[in-house]
C-alpha cells in the first residue's frame, strides 16, 4: 500500500468540475458509510 498525500483544491479541480463529475461524485459521497455504519454492517454479518 502507498499513501499520497493530494491537496483537496486539486482534487475539486480534477473531479468535480463539471455537473456531471458533480452528479458522480455526490453520489459516491452519499453511499459512504460512517465509521459506526461501518462496525454495525460488518457486526450484523458475522452475527449470520
Amino acid at each position: 500500500m502507498i499513501t499520497k498525500r493530494i491537496p483537496l483544491t486539486k482534487l475539486v479541480e480534477k473531479y468535480y468540475s463539471t455537473d456531471d463529475e458533480k452528479a458522480e461524485v455526490d453520489n459516491l459521497a452519499n453511499r459512504l458509510l460512517t465509521q459506526q455504519q461501518y462496525d454495525a454492517k460488518l457486526k450484523a454479518a458475522s452475527n449470520k
